[in-house]
């Protein structure tokens, strides 16, 4: 069954003459499509953020009283799940080195509609985390250290090239882009081109 990400993502890359593949379904998991841009192969994963039993009560309640309050989980929760379904889908592609992209195509109303730049990076690297140097004497403390925290859904040397949050529109599918900071330009560069 193709989801309407995927046929989002198909309409896009026609509007925009890209030529794209869609993968045959295996035994084992396999990704989506095979998209391919400059006569480079990227793999593609899709998918849908779709309401959850805390959204669809907010859209219920604002349909009733036209106003509503909910509150998300940990930031990037939902994020970091679909990154681990596409793990599984993308493995071999990983392996064997190809450019892999991930696409949240993001299928909620658009009163709920509303993923941020922080909560794709929480997703992807952890929480950060600054480890500061206060001096006794009250001079203005010093950075010792930058990292990110625990649950962390990519890692240096391996994982997803990219994840990018699309809802398809415009220029460039208008959403927000992350590429693996752990990966080097030679599996990440030929993802600018669709603006991931």
């Amino acid at each position: 069954m193709t989801t309407k990400g995927e046929k989002e993502f198909e309409r896009f890359c026609a509007q925009h003459g890209f030529t794209f593949h869609k993968v045959k379904v295996q035994e084992y998991k396999t990704p989506d499509y095979e998209l391919i841009v400059k006569n480079i192969k990227i793999i593609v994963e899709i998918k849908d953020l779709e309401p959850n039993e805390v959204e669809k009560e907010a859209v219920n309640h604002q349909k009733t009283h036209n106003c509503t309050i909910w509150d998300g989980n940990s930031p990037g929760i939902r994020i970091r799940y679909k990154i681990d379904e596409a793990k599984e889908q993308l493995r071999t592609s990983v392996k064997n080195n190809e450019p892999t992209l991930l696409i949240l195509y993001d299928a909620r109303p658009s009163i709920i509609k509303s993923v941020y730049p922080c909560e794709m990076k929480v997703a992807m690297y952890g929480l950060e985390t600054y480890q500061l140097s206060v001096p006794k004497d009250y001079r203005p403390p010093r950075l010792m250290k930058h990292k990110f925290g625990k649950n962390s859904k990519l890692r240096p040397n391996r994982g997803i090239c990219a994840v990018t949050l699309s809802r398809f529109t415009g220029e460039k599918g208008a959403g927000i882009s992350s590429q693996n900071i752990f990966l080097g330009n030679s599996q990440t560069r030929h993802l600018k081109i669709l603006g991931a």
